[in-house]
């Protein structure tokens, strides 16, 4: 699962409908515009979403409305506006270029890496489980935490790169406004 991100009107010009009934040949072309045409379309996974858009929100509080914020987590359609798109384009720049995005990335892993291990849910801790698609102790090997009955923390499996916040900033600055799906 991931969420896609559409440019409203990107690079300033008119998206193009999908030829959803149209031949391979002219799905080709639309997504030839697509990768050939900035702000078009960003895609992230969920593991990749999650943490770039808790920093968008926790940096570009100003911007968004607490609804913006919330319809964010979720593949709905929620639209961002192009004036907000362009102030969060702004703001990331702003952010990489003060070295504010370094700093969160370093204070986030540091924080991350410091929290202890979790007893694993599937087997109770105990690094035996009951037979899927049951949870709890059992007698076979755990394959949620590989028998040891902890975990690391799940907000762990959840990176944040600066690649990626700078991707997502430039995608912000040319998308026209966007929705998120």
């Amino acid at each position: 699962m991931g969420f896609d991100i559409y440019g409203m009107q990107p690079s300033h010009s008119p998206v193009p409908d999908f030829p959803s009934g149209g031949s391979d040949k002219e799905k080709e072309a639309y997504y030839a515009w697509q990768d050939g045409t900035e702000g078009a379309y960003y895609r992230q996974n969920m593991w990749g979403w999650r943490p770039l858009w808790e920093f968008v929100c926790f940096t570009c509080d100003k911007i968004l409305t607490s609804k913006d914020m919330n319809e964010g987590n979720y593949n709905g359609g929620h639209k961002i506006s192009k004036t907000k798109a362009k102030r969060i384009a702004a703001k990331i720049r702003r952010l990489v270029k003060n070295g504010f995005v370094d700093k969160y990335i370093e204070t986030r892993n540091k924080v991350i890496n410091a929290m202890p291990n979790e007893d694993c849910e599937i087997c109770d801790g105990t690094g035996k489980r009951t037979k899927p698609p049951k949870t709890g102790a059992g007698n076979i090997k755990c394959n949620g935490c590989n028998g040891k009955g902890h975990k690391r923390p799940w907000i762990s499996m959840y990176p944040l790169y600066k690649e990626t916040i700078v991707e997502f900033g430039e995608f912000c600055e040319h998308s026209g406004g966007f929705k998120i799906l």
